[in-house]
């Protein structure tokens, strides 16, 4: 457990670093995804025809 500790003290600025960077990519990632999902399912929605099609590409 020692060893882990000095390995956090020690490395803790990279560590802080890469957990920014994953939450960036993240919020990125689920921001694109509401972008397209949001309107593509309000599309569907509307258009039946569209929705089998749509469904069977993103699934």
């Amino acid at each position: 457990m020692k060893e882990f500790l000095q390995f956090l003290e020690s490395q803790s600025g990279k560590l802080f670093e890469q957990t920014l960077t994953h939450i960036h990519l993240t919020l990125l990632s689920v921001a694109l995804a509401i972008l397209v999902g949001v309107p593509l399912g309000i599309l569907i929605a509307r258009k039946q025809k569209l929705a089998g099609i749509t469904l069977g590409f993103a699934g």
